[in-house]
């Protein structure tokens, strides 16, 4: 929460809902949400304001909130009714400033909390008070040429999230009771909601109606001080100073321009065109390259598994020839055994020798 006092003197306060108890800040709280004189700038408060309430029904404070400014309606007070846009864009449109939003998807659960989700929370309370200063400031200039004047009190409202919020005009800030009233409204208040256009002459993002873009490509960069809707920062102009002081007559300069423009559309159509193509070239490359890699590697692959093979049946051959040839000390033992039984049998046959020449003796 960012506040500004009287002495222009501005401070942020972070208050940690999730262990405050609602005695310390309801109180508080409640006189600021239910003052009138303290202005309560926002982007889509209701909807903060109904989780606030949901998240923590013991404090009474978020169910009513008086003075409530929604820095959209200043901006369609400004340029005009358009479709509600987020505090990036706001920011980007009229500061001309990157509101960063990582820390938003962050674990803000848990405790404590990290340096930049500190500053992430400061830098969205404290960029409304100075989104708040530069659309007054604009829009009092816009309404100091003509009779009207502007005042805040048609864009504060009072919310309650007990009640749902108003069906509104985004014109004129009418209020109506249901929506069919307002769908009627629409159609007699002639509205021309803006749209996010891109010049094609400067590549100026404005929020404008496609009649003041037209008006803008005729005129851009030949009027320094003509009135221009919300424009981006960075503006490349056609045509500089010394060419539109060196033109004769307004005819030939806008026939000039016009043709300029053309050039330049088909310039950046035929830019376009040769990037697309360079872009498909580039890609059809790598695919091809990727390709042609894959088929070595499977090559490669195939070749080693077939080396594989051939080599486990080359061992399979191998193990029973080395079966079928004994090696050289076993043919010695089948030798040396051969010779022992040979031995053996050459006494069975002496001594049944001996024996019979005993037995023919005795005889």
């Amino acid at each position: 929460m960012s506040l500004r006092d009287a002495s222009d003197k501005e401070e942020v306060f972070i208050l940690d809902l999730l262990h405050l108890p609602a005695t310390i800040y309801n109180a508080t709280l409640t006189k600021v949400f239910l003052s009138k004189k303290v202005i309560k700038l926002g982007q889509s408060f209701y909807q903060d304001l109904q989780e606030l309430a949901q998240s923590y029904p013991h404090a009474s404070c978020f169910t009513v909130c008086k003075g409530v400014v929604e820095v959209n309606d200043l901006s369609i007070s400004l340029a005009g009714a358009h479709n509600q846009l987020s505090l990036q864009k706001l920011v980007f449109f009229y500061l001309h400033r990157k509101l960063a939003k990582t820390q938003q998807r962050s674990n803000w659960a848990r405790r404590p909390l990290t340096a930049s989700q500190l500053q992430y929370a400061a830098a969205d309370a404290l960029v409304l008070i100075h989104l708040y200063d530069e659309l007054v400031t604009r829009i009092q200039k816009q309404h100091a040429a003509s009779s009207n004047k502007f005042r805040l009190s048609d864009v504060t409202h009072v919310l309650d999230v007990n009640l749902p919020p108003a069906p509104k005009c985004s014109l004129c800030f009418e209020i109506f009771e249901t929506s069919n009233e307002l769908k009627k409204h629409r159609k007699l208040c002639l509205v021309d909601v803006r749209t996010l256009v891109i010049c094609a002459v400067c590549d100026g993002k404005k929020l404008v109606t496609e009649e003041v873009m037209e008006h803008h490509e005729k005129h851009c960069g030949a009027e320094e001080g003509a009135d221009e809707p919300v424009v981006q920062v960075k503006r490349k102009r056609s045509l500089s100073v010394e060419s539109r002081k060196g033109t004769a007559t307004s005819a030939q300069t806008s026939c000039s321009k016009k043709r300029r423009i053309d050039t330049l559309y088909a310039k950046t159509t035929e830019t376009s065109a040769a990037s697309d193509v360079s872009s498909t070239a580039t890609t059809k490359k790598q695919l091809k390259k990727l390709r042609k890699k894959q088929r070595k590697k499977d090559r490669i692959r195939k070749a080693k598994e077939v080396a594989a093979l051939k080599a486990q049946l080359a061992e399979n051959e191998a193990l029973p020839q080395k079966s079928e040839t004994p090696s050289y000390r076993k043919q010695e033992y089948r030798k040396r055994k051969m010779s022992m039984e040979s031995s053996l049998l050459a006494s069975d046959a002496m001594w049944s020798q001996i024996s019979s020449d005993c037995s023919t003796s005795s005889a």
